[in-house]
């Protein structure tokens, strides 16, 4: 695809806006020592807003977990297909954007494959082929990398004689081919794309009716619930405005291999299924809808995904970047419809120890590199005419939430205090120096308290309890896992966070990013 030429001005405001992340970051974690002196309440200020945002944050953590996690016990327990099957297809809303029955209805499953072993790509198979749903509507796409294409096809050909016998299940296969100009290596952005666009126009030469399609894309490592695809068609027929919607599970519990890796992957994992359930599960909250952005696994309708001219293979970055692109086709009415049946994925691993913490920091720095979409995002904002300026406020609040707040409170709730002192000897002497770190030690104190039914909520979403621990080493866990949230932020949750930020602030790009991969 041509790219269409930049202006020197849309340059200059593409630079100006890479550098507001990490200056904002920055600005924040050198706070105690640039205002420590001169203007020591500043630090103070900032220092109490994150004690009491921590705060807050967990105990409204708390109760949006427990909401989601009895939304997602009614929702496993539910036969969807049969609700689906019972749907009066008449009497749905918005009849003109939908199949004419039940029987024309399709699913179009993109999964991206890299190098990933036969193991790997028989779990995921199989968890398709046992779903509660009519696997003949499912048409699966699998975008594979030319470096390993022989290997991988002869696998998924064996995958399929052995767990769909009769072929009910439509493959395609495409090979993504390496060194194409322009395209960043090592991501599954530029793969899903060119699987997709090749799988669609071959669709469309079969003379097929796109309307038809739900799409969904999950990486190859992905095991879906019995009731996903039930659950997911019911949520798509019975959504009024569906074709500017995106339908997101609420439940990502990382449980394939989460007893094999070390302790801090397994939290930094545990926390994105804690947050994300939370988040989804706020009550009554206008940020709910607006606030969420395309994550892991995701559902549009076939022709949402082609007007948003599917994904951008020189940015790479998938998963934001698609929502940003959706965002920008509809002209800001595109926002997502929750559901709690689960997906089951792998913690980043690596061949031993070591490696696996190697592993777990290059994830993390791949999607550290998730905010080159907030130049891309405040550029497109007055082109947004469908959504109101509240929404926008939302997009941009999560963004700064998520690499700004999020990426600095560990670290200035365990060293702005005595950085603030070190700077600053006569702030021992002010008479909010002994209030303030008291005041905060209280809450922070209090917090522990609310990690307690979050960790046991957790563990039930798991399908794999540990095999070989005893009633102690369970209780002795938790301690333990709350400790090492606290390392989580201050190592995997904050270094390469602030690595992205910091290079993108000085105008450096990724050439690759790095593939996590997956063992059995």
């Amino acid at each position: 695809m041509q790219q269409a030429k930049v202006s020197k001005k849309d340059k200059i405001i593409q630079r100006a806006l890479e550098i507001v992340p990490g200056a904002l970051t920055w600005l924040v974690l050198l706070s105690p020592i640039t205002f420590g002196y001169f203007a020591p309440k500043v630090v103070i200020f900032l220092l109490s807003f994150f004690t009491f945002y921590w705060f807050y944050t967990v105990f409204m953590g708390l109760i949006h977990v427990f909401i989601g996690y009895n939304r997602y016990k009614k929702e496993i327990s539910v036969d969807w297909f049969a609700k689906v099957k019972d749907l009066d297809f008449k009497k749905l809303k918005n009849r003109s954007t939908l199949p004419k029955s039940f029987d024309d209805l399709k699913h179009f499953v993109l999964v991206p494959i890299y190098s990933e072993p036969f193991e790997v790509l028989e779990e995921n198979f199989k968890s398709i082929v046992n779903c509660n749903f009519d696997i003949s509507k499912i048409t699966l796409v699998y975008g594979i990398e030319e470096l390993y294409a022989d290997r991988v096809k002869a696998d998924l050909k064996k995958i399929q004689k052995l767990h769909d016998k009769n072929n009910q299940i439509k493959i395609m296969t495409y090979i993504h081919p390496q060194g194409i100009p322009g395209e960043i290596m090592g991501v599954a952005g530029p793969n899903r794309d060119w699987a997709a666009r090749h799988a669609v126009k071959e669709l469309k030469s079969a003379g097929k009716d796109l309307n038809n399609y739900i799409f969904t894309t999950f990486d190859s490592d992905t095991q879906i619930h019995k009731e996903f695809f039930a659950r997911l068609t019911y949520a798509y027929l019975t959504t009024e405005n569906r074709k500017n919607k995106f339908y997101e599970t609420c439940i990502h519990v990382f449980d394939n291999n989460t007893w094999r890796v070390p302790i801090l992957n397994r939290v930094s994992s545990d926390s994105i299924t804690i947050a994300l359930m939370a988040s989804w599960s706020v009550p009554g909250s206008p940020f709910n809808a607006q606030e969420m952005n395309t994550f892991s696994c995701y559902s549009v309708a076939l022709k949402t995904l082609i007007k948003a001219d599917f994904w951008d293979p020189a940015i790479g970055i998938d998963d934001s970047i698609f929502f940003v692109r959706a965002l920008k086709a509809l002209q800001g009415d595109f926002e997502g419809v929750p559901y709690y049946i689960p997906i089951y994925l792998d913690v980043a691993e690596g061949k031993d120890y070591i490696d696996s913490h190697k592993s777990l920091y290059k994830q993390q720095l791949r999607w550290g590199w998730g905010i080159v979409d907030f130049p891309i995002l405040i550029k497109m904002y007055p082109n947004l005419k469908k959504a109101d300026v509240f929404s926008k406020i939302a997009h941009l609040w999560v963004k700064l939430e998520l690499f700004v707040i999020l990426r600095t409170i560990g670290f200035m709730l365990a060293f702005g205090l005595l950085f603030l002192s070190l700077v600053n000897p006569e702030f021992g002497q002010m008479n909010y120096a002994y209030s303030i770190p008291k005041i905060n030690s209280i809450l922070l104190g209090i917090t522990f308290g609310g990690f307690i039914p979050i960790f046991f909520i957790k563990q039930k979403l798991k399908r794999k309890p540990h095999p070989t621990w005893g009633l102690w080493q369970k209780i002795l866990y938790f301690p333990l896992e709350y400790v090492m949230l606290y390392v989580s932020l201050l190592t995997f949750g904050f270094f390469p966070w602030i690595e992205a930020q910091t290079k993108m602030m000085f105008g450096k790009r990724y050439k690759s990013l790095y593939v996590t991969p997956k063992f059995r």
